[in-house]
Order: C-alpha cells, then structure tokens, then sequence
C-alpha cells in the first residue's frame, strides 16, 4: 500500500480506464470450455451413469494457457448432482478425493388430459 494525493489518484485511475485491456475474449474463451466441457460430463453421465471431473478431463483437456481452478465449474450446474466420493491417485503419486456426479432426473408430468 502506498499514498497518493487526490490528483496522483485520479490520474492513475485515469490511466487505468485507457489500458487496451481485452477482458472479454478471455471470459468467452473461459465460458465456452466450461459449457463444452459439460456437455462432454453429460455425456460421459449418460453412458456411465456418473461422471468425475477427472473422467472428462481424459475427454475434453484443459488448454495449457487457462488457468486450472475453473474446471471446479464445470459440474457446479443444476443438471448433476453429485453422488459420492471417489479416491483417485494423481499424477504425482498422491492420493485426491475428487466428487462423483450423476445428471439430474426432471421430473416431468406429462399432460393427459388435453380438454
């Protein structure tokens, strides 16, 4: 933390409003690998009957320049529900816990009764 007068302030906020940053094409970039990570999880539920982040991971790899706490998103949606736990070894030889998830059954009520 440092002091800054009223005008060094607002000068520097100023010049924090003008940097050319592109934020917006890293969060799409981000959002779209977690929305076609989930439909790989979907699919994986659909065969398997339940998925783990590591099960899609083998699927669908991270790319190397995102940062790897976002795939903690990818089955925080309402369409799983996590089921258990599993114990898997990771690549350095220990042991994780990761969740185990299964889709959401909707219930839906069909309408019989068209009068």
């Amino acid at each position: 933390m440092f002091k800054l007068n009223s005008a060094q302030d607002t000068a520097l906020r100023d010049k924090f409003k003008r940097l050319p940053l592109d934020t917006q094409t890293e969060v799409s970039v981000k959002n779209s690998w977690i929305e076609d990570a989930r439909d790989v999880a979907r699919q994986i539920a659909v065969n398997n009957g339940e998925v783990t982040i590591e099960d899609v991971l083998d699927e669908f790899a991270l790319p190397d320049e995102m940062d790897p706490r976002i795939v903690g998103g990818v089955l925080r949606h309402p369409d799983f529900v996590r089921t258990g736990n599993r114990s898997l070894m990771a690549k350095d030889r220990r042991y994780k816990t990761v969740g185990v998830f299964s889709l959401r059954r909707r219930v839906v009520n069909p309408i019989t009764n068209w009068d």
